[in-house]
């Protein structure tokens, strides 16, 4: 073998690796925005739970303790799950989730329009990683669940 054929085969190496990096990054675009897609669906039932939440506050009621130190339905960065974000503040505008030091600066945030990440420290607003897109649409369906069963059980 010459030395023109193994700069050969490293070269071409070297394209098919460059070639593998391209049809990665375009496959994790492609279910980054599927996901995206799929959190933004949700905009509707976001909405309503959100409009639901503010009557209850409204109405001068409590949301129920969930643990000593929580309020259930709201979303807290120690525990990151999904929840209201302005912990029984009036009016409360988004679902989400804070995502505190440990699991990153970005917290996640959804009302019936729009859906974006914000740091939690400069409040410069981004876009949402693909994990807590991920974690909020398998996990959205659970909260709107417990939380309409708690209004329709008469807020008790």
């Amino acid at each position: 073998m010459t030395q023109q054929d193994r700069i050969a085969i490293i070269r071409a190496a070297g394209q098919k690796k460059k070639e593998q990096e391209a049809q990665k990054k375009e496959k994790d675009i492609e279910k980054y925005n599927a996901a995206l897609e799929a959190v933004l669906a949700l905009r509707p039932r976001v909405a309503e739970l959100i409009e639901l939440a503010n009557q209850v506050l409204e109405a001068g009621l409590k949301f129920p303790k969930d643990g000593d130190r929580y309020r259930k339905f709201f979303s807290d960065g120690i525990r990151h799950k999904i929840g209201f974000m302005e912990h029984e503040k009036q009016p409360i505008r988004y679902i989400g989730i804070y995502n505190g030091g440990a699991c990153g600066p970005w917290d996640f945030y959804i009302d019936g329009s729009a859906g974006f990440a914000e740091h939690e420290k400069t409040k410069e607003r981004g876009k949402p990683d693909i994990y807590t897109l991920n974690k909020f649409q398998k996990d959205f369906s659970t909260f709107e669940a417990e939380f309409l069963a708690w209004v329709d059980g008469g807020c008790l």
